[in-house]
């Protein structure tokens, strides 16, 4: 179906509109079979009036999560609205995620908070807590072997 144009009756350039959204499909029109877009700033081909979350940069139109970095380039995590980069290459966000973001790629993580990574830096990470029946056995173990060394202390002298 091609609609005249009849909203630009001064403009020479334009006579048709088959989406009838008021753009002209000759120049105006960048989208002449949707009537939802008809610009593109960027050249991205991707509408500015809803398609293209950011019309002004070309390498960039979709954001999944919302976060106003581009899935294209820019977000390292399109899925996170909380992460967008990592400055470090070990796929651990740098805004919450990854505890040494630009300076170690290969420490993301310090749970007891000494500012030395668990991974490989830190050579007193946090201990996991024994059950009360490892903890029993553990001193049971260390017991016995008290008395042996008194006694062989014993039997020695």
């Amino acid at each position: 179906m091609l609609i005249l144009m009849i909203n630009s009756p001064n403009e020479s350039t334009e006579w048709a509109d088959a989406d009838g959204d008021t753009y002209g499909d000759n120049l105006a029109d960048k989208f002449p079979e949707d009537s939802t877009e008809w610009a593109d700033a960027d050249g991205d081909n991707y509408g500015d009036n809803i398609a293209d979350k950011f019309p002004e940069d070309s390498t960039e139109w979709a954001d999944t999560d919302g976060d106003n970095y581009g899935d294209n380039i820019a977000d390292k995590f399109p899925e996170d609205a909380t992460e967008w980069a990592d400055t470090d290459g070990d796929n651990y966000g740098d805004n919450f995620a990854d505890k040494f973001p630009p300076e170690d790629a290969t420490e993301w993580a310090d749970t007891d908070g000494d500012n030395y990574g668990d991974n490989f830096a830190d050579k007193f990470p946090p201990k996991t807590t024994l059950s009360g029946l490892t903890q029993i056995m553990t001193m049971s173990v260390i017991i016995v072997m008290i008395i042996r060394t008194m006694l062989k202390n014993r039997l020695l002298t």
